[in-house]
């Protein structure tokens, strides 16, 4: 009884004129941006090993999206650098989509879905694995113990290794385990973390039977559509604990100019992780702006271009439905998350 009578007060704070008011006023004259990762069709094999906390699928994608461009105007990454420059002023309640890492799912879901609703998205790509038929390091390992056929003391093994405390992690659902162990392996001392990861090197750099991550014709398709196409790094590290970062940002970009031929670059910080001193190594290697995990709008003008604050939809929500979401469950997801 208490959770539908919850249900309830949701279902009418939310489609009060008073709610909807207030949030269109906040988002007013301010810039928020979206984070995605993976949009992936129930009905292709990738979609088994993904990790959900990272995934939706291409329906719930276009569902978003429709309901997006309800709530906000949609724009570009150019027109957030021409409004910042006083080229032109951003319309009201803009909205910059984004999406991390070049998954290829990108390519054959998001991308028709975004042309058929006309509306752009900036991509940004981990440029080493351009093409490749690798996980990273966190998907590898998520990928290898979240199959049903593997076995839970392989599992418990991987969790002493990272030195994870086991009888903390009781309770949690099996795929929440996984990514719990998993963070903790960036957390090692680097000599621990060096012997961790050649100990699981196999399984971390296997080749999957199908391509993970989009190439550079792809790339360039979507560029000459519309889209655009910015940095994820080199190689998924956090750019905070590469010692030659300002080389790997600026020959991340150089396969990016590359590909595109394009003079403008846009930079998406690895795992989130930034600081003071690499956001000046990012505007020296030459890009415009670089977007963290932290949540939030970002005032206009824009105080900090390297360092500009998004939101992540929680993918964990939209997997606990099945099927289509209702118009309800899509303006919940619009009005409270962002």
């Amino acid at each position: 009884m208490g959770i539908m009578i919850k249900k309830i007060l949701n279902r009418i704070i939310l489609n009060s004129p008073f709610f909807i008011h207030r949030h269109k006023t906040i988002h007013k004259s301010k810039l928020a941006i979206i984070g995605f990762h993976r949009v992936i069709d129930e009905a292709d094999e990738r979609f088994q090993e993904a990790n959900l906390q990272w995934t939706i699928t291409s329906q719930q994608f276009k569902d978003i999206l429709i309901t997006l461009k309800k709530y906000f105007t949609l724009v570009s990454p150019e027109e957030v650098l021409d409004a910042q420059r006083n080229v032109r002023n951003l319309p009201s309640s803009p909205l910059l989509i984004t999406f991390d890492d070049g998954w290829v799912d990108n390519y054959l879901y998001a991308f028709p879905i975004l042309k058929e609703n006309n509306a752009r998205a900036l991509f940004f790509i981990t440029t080493d694995y351009i093409g490749s038929y690798s996980y990273f390091m966190e998907e590898a390992l998520f990928s290898y113990f979240s199959l049903a056929s593997r076995g839970n003391s392989e599992f418990e093994k991987f969790i002493r290794d990272v030195e994870c405390d086991l009888g903390k992690m009781k309770g949690y659902p099996h795929n929440h385990q996984i990514n719990l162990a998993i963070s903790k392996v960036r957390k090692l001392k680097p000599e621990k973390r060096k012997e961790v990861l050649q100990k699981y090197h196999e399984i971390i750099h296997r080749d999957i039977s199908v391509r993970l991550f989009m190439n550079r014709d792809e790339l360039k398709e979507m560029y000459d559509s519309g889209m655009s196409i910015g940095s994820h790094g080199k190689s998924h590290t956090p750019l905070t604990s590469v010692g030659a970062s300002k080389e790997e940002l600026i020959s991340s970009k150089q396969v990016i100019e590359n590909i595109t031929g394009t003079n403008e670059f846009f930079l998406s910080y690895p795992h989130g992780a930034y600081n003071a001193k690499l956001s000046k190594e990012c505007s020296g290697a030459g890009f415009h702006f670089a977007c963290s995990s932290d949540t939030g709008l970002n005032s206009v003008p824009i105080n900090n271009m390297f360092a500009l604050k998004r939101f992540f939809l929680p993918s964990w929500r939209f997997n606990a439905h099945s099927g289509k979401l209702t118009n309800d469950q899509l303006k919940e997801i619009v009005l409270r998350d962002l």
